[in-house]
């Protein structure tokens, strides 16, 4: 949707008095002057004061001034200042500081600061003080926009067929307000007679890209006008997707949501959709109808950051620390990974609510914490949960956080596209072909994009697909619980595995001095014997070094003279990887990757034998060693793999299948030579459509771009298979 603002409100930004004017930071009386830098062993202090509104500072700010008491006189002095610190209006306007002042940002939904701000450190020597300034309420611009989202469903339509187009509205109309709404073809110069939020048209004959716009009037003077272009074929072939247009993204929607007519307002960009039961439709077919259940609840958001991160990785860990925060709710991770060279984050996690839900008050939970795009905003008109909808405590959640770097909408903040799915684990399977569609990353585009038919065609082959794995187990004195969580979850492992037809076989070293592979059994290193599998776990034990170098013991194993190493390691000379597999690496650690300590140098990230021999890496590691110390979770990322959360036992079974699904689609024969909209897949065996789903059907995994068979959809040898799908086509 291109969003083209008229008239505006005045933004109204209000201060935080979070500190203390003309405090001393540091007392005097306490010994912080042991730094023999100081001349005359004198105290360190720190002054904040106010900022009366100016120029560069309109509604004024907090200032921070630090420096050596050289006179012992306990008060700093301007000839004595050495440092300071200006913020106003949620952002660092001055900074001079090296030694004294330290800021760190805080996140929105921080339990310290709802709203975001700044975490003001005064170092001097052993003597340390923090202040938390946090953001105003309504530091970003509180202009009102009329237009919260524009849906066409659905987005590839066959010429001469019926496409409704909606407009939902951020707010309700003032007292003696009222809304007029002006349609236009915008391809055609035509404006059509039809003032309501919703418009249904009859497609042109001849296909094309056709752009359509809504312009929005408000009797007191406000208007805004919103676009989207739909893609009109002689013949749908993939299957057809819907369309829902934020302030600058445009996401196409599995036509199995619903997009009811009633959206939130308030300070909200975005759209609500489920999915679920209708009386006499299949889940298949539900668009814009009404729902007798609601068993998927999902939104699409468009917000800025609100400093919760400074790329999408950081912003979906704070978003799912944001939630987890919430007394109602725990969240554990299952994975975590990145499209797009890390400006997509998705994540997948165990949301256990502490009391029975439905779906719809849990996802309105959501919005509201996740969803706002301004400080302080409120989002209203939310809808209430139908009767028919199951209370559950255990819920799937899926995040895929897109980061808009550098928009120009964002005004002094970035901002991200939010995707969210919610459904009970008991639900999970049989939607999970629709929460796919909306948050696997695959759907993201400009309101101007337009998409173009590709067909892959493949001949079934009576040779099992090959994958082979090698885990690498931490066998230091900690991980007794974890070692025996991934045996007992070997079993959903196995599952996944066997029903998409795989032939695999799994190795097994671990974290110590010694790398050598296990074999419990003497009777082959590799294995396809799951309860071999466990035994070779387990019988790693917990006496190893508590050296734990992971990465560097699954290189040493992976070393291969034919492909320019000095020597063969253990994995290779045992004849692994087959030829045509696919080679996948599960670490699992419960402490930072310590690869100096053995290498006797650094390991490199962007370079190395996993990254350049397309060697998958899938971490399940503790959560503080994420985006800090460890490296684990920085290789799993960047070779395509996942991150898991170790510490949480009781979600190995869902990490296991998640790992079997990404491997398993790592080693698949159909991969597709253009990234498609996934919702758009439509899969034929012999003529004959597939349904998508990971029992009886196909899945589609964007972290390989591969098509998954699974159970009694395999394909046979010599079966024809047509894959037919959307993929976009960038119009600057």
């Amino acid at each position: 949707m291109i969003k083209q603002p008229g008239f505006r409100l005045p933004a109204v930004v209000v201060l935080s008095g979070a500190l203390l004017t003309g405090c001393n930071l540091f007392d005097d009386d306490k010994d912080h002057d042991s730094n023999n830098d100081d001349p005359t062993g004198s105290a360190v202090l720190s002054v904040a004061s106010g900022v009366a509104p100016n120029e560069a500072c309109p509604t004024g700010g907090q200032a921070f001034s630090a420096g050596i008491d050289t006179n012992g006189d306990s008060t700093l002095g301007n000839d004595e200042i050495t440092e300071n610190l200006v913020i106003c209006d949620g952002a660092i306007l001055e900074e001079d500081t090296s030694d004294i002042i330290h800021t760190t940002s805080i996140g929105f939904g921080d339990l310290r600061c709802p709203t975001g701000g700044y975490l003001v450190t005064f170092d001097h020597n052993d003597a340390s003080r923090e202040e938390v300034v946090c953001n105003p309420n309504d530091a970003v611009d509180d202009s009102i926009d009329l237009i919260s989202s524009f849906s066409a469903n659905p987005a590839n339509p066959e010429t001469n067929s019926q496409v409704t187009m909606t407009v939902a509205l951020s707010r309700q109309p003032e007292e003696n307000e009222t809304f007029s709404y002006i349609w236009e073809n915008s391809t055609t110069s035509e404006i059509i007679d039809n003032n309501t939020p919703t418009l249904t048209i009859t497609t042109p004959e001849t296909a094309g890209a056709v752009t359509y716009q809504a312009k929005v009037v408000s009797s007191a003077g406000q208007e805004e006008i919103a676009q989207l272009t739909l893609n009109v074929r002689e013949q749908t072939e993939p299957a057809s997707v819907d369309s829902v247009t934020t302030t600058s993204k445009q996401v196409f929607i599995p036509s199995g949501y619903e997009q009811p007519e009633v959206q939130p307002q308030g300070d909200f960009d975005g759209v609500m959709l489920y999915a679920g039961e209708s009386e006499g439709v299949s889940i298949a077919s539900v668009r814009a109808a009404a729902l007798t259940i609601r068993q998927v609840s999902a939104f699409v958001a468009e917000r800025p950051t609100l400093n919760a991160g400074s790329n999408a990785q950081e912003v979906l860990a704070n978003f799912a620390n944001t939630v987890a925060q919430e007394a109602e709710y725990a969240v554990q991770n299952i994975s975590t990974s990145q499209l797009n060279a890390g400006g997509i984050s998705l994540g997948s996690y165990q949301l256990i609510s502490a009391t029975e839900k439905a779906p719809t008050d849990v996802a309105n939970d959501l919005v509201q914490l996740l969803g706002i795009n301004k400080l302080g905003g409120v989002i209203t008109n939310l809808p209430a949960a139908l009767n028919s909808e199951v209370k559950t405590t255990n819920y799937r959640l899926n995040m895929t956080v897109v980061f808009l770097e550098n928009d120009p909408n964002a005004m002094d903040d970035n901002k991200v596209l939010l995707l969210v799915s919610l459904v009970s684990e008991t639900e999970l399977e049989s939607f999970e072909g629709l929460i796919s569609g909306l948050t696997d990353g695959t759907n993201i585009a400009e309101p101007t994009d337009t998409t173009t038919v590709g067909t892959s065609t493949f001949t079934g082959s009576s040779t099992q697909t090959k994958a082979d794995f090698l885990f690498v187990i931490d066998n230091s004195g900690s991980m007794r619980d974890e070692q025996q969580a991934v045996a007992e979850a070997a079993d959903a492992f196995e599952a996944r595995i066997n029903n998409s037809g795989l032939d695999i076989k799994i190795g097994t070293i671990n974290t110590g001095i010694s790398v050598t592979l296990a074999d419990t059994n003497q009777d082959g290193a590799f294995t396809s014997d799951l309860n071999e599998f466990k035994d070779d776990v387990i019988n790693q034990g917990i006496r190893g070094s508590g050296t734990e170098t992971g990465i560097y013991n699954a290189e040493v194993a992976l070393r291969s003279i034919a492909l320019g190493d000095e020597n063969d390691g253990v994995v290779t000379a045992a004849g692994f990887p087959r030829a045509d597999s696919s080679m996948s690496v599960v670490i699992l650690s419960d402490e930072p990757s310590q690869y100096p300590s053995r290498a006797n140098a650094q390991f490199d990230v962007s370079n190395n034998l996993f990254l350049s021999r397309n060697y998958r890496v899938y971490a399940i590691v503790e959560p503080d060693s994420q985006f800090s110390t460890s490296q684990y979770d920085d290789l799993a990322l960047a070779s395509g793999g996942s991150v898991a959360d170790i510490s949480n036992t009781s979600s190995f079974d869902a990490i296991m299948d998640d790992i079997a699904t990404k491997a398993g689609a790592a080693a698949s024969a159909f991969q597709l030579p253009n990234a498609p909209i996934s919702g758009s897949i439509k899969v034929t065996v012999n003529g004959l459509e597939i349904a998508k789903n990971s029992i009886n059907g196909w899945n589609y995994i964007s972290l390989s771009n591969s098509v998954v068979f699974y159970g009694t959809a395999v394909p046979e040898e010599g079966d024809n298979i047509e894959i037919v799908y959307d993929y976009l086509t960038i119009n600057n």
